[in-house]
C-alpha cells in the first residue's frame, strides 16, 4: 500500500508541471554530462537528504528511500544521471521529480511487516 501510495505521489509530482522550477531533467543532465560534476554531486546530496529527512520525519510522503550507511554520493548522483539517460521521455519533468522517482526505484526500503492488532 505504501509503495501505491508513493508511486502515486510521483507520479502526481512528475505530471505536474511548475512554472517555478529552476531545473528540469535535460538540463541535470547536461551539467553532468558536461564535467560540471560539483553542480551534479550537490543536487544529488541535496535530493537524496531531502528524501531521507522526509522518512524520518513521520506521517510524509515519501516514505520509499532508503540509502545504505555505506552510499557514496557520486553512487547518487550516478543513479540520477542515468535514469535521464535510460528515459529521455522523463527529461522534460523537474528534475527533482525525476531524482526522487530514481531513488525512490535504486534504494527502496524494506518492507514493514504488518502487525495485528
Amino acid at each position: 500500500m505504501t509503495r501505491m501510495m508513493v508511486a502515486a505521489f510521483a507520479a502526481l509530482a512528475m505530471a505536474t508541471v511548475a512554472k517555478a522550477q529552476f531545473i528540469d531533467g535535460a538540463d541535470l543532465l547536461a551539467k553532468c554530462k558536461s564535467g560540471n560534476r560539483a553542480f551534479c554531486l550537490g543536487y544529488a546530496a541535496g535530493i537524496a537528504d531531502a528524501l531521507v529527512t522526509l522518512r524520518e520525519g513521520g506521517d510524509v510522503l515519501p516514505k520509499g528511500v532508503c540509502l545504505p550507511n555505506n552510499v557514496v554520493l557520486s553512487s547518487v548522483a550516478d543513479v540520477i544521471a542515468r535514469r535521464l539517460v535510460e528515459r529521455p521521455e522523463a527529461r522534460h519533468y523537474t528534475a527533482g521529480s525525476t531524482a526522487m522517482v530514481a531513488l525512490l526505484d535504486a534504494f527502496p526500503c524494506p518492507a514493514t511487516p504488518k502487525t495485528k492488532q
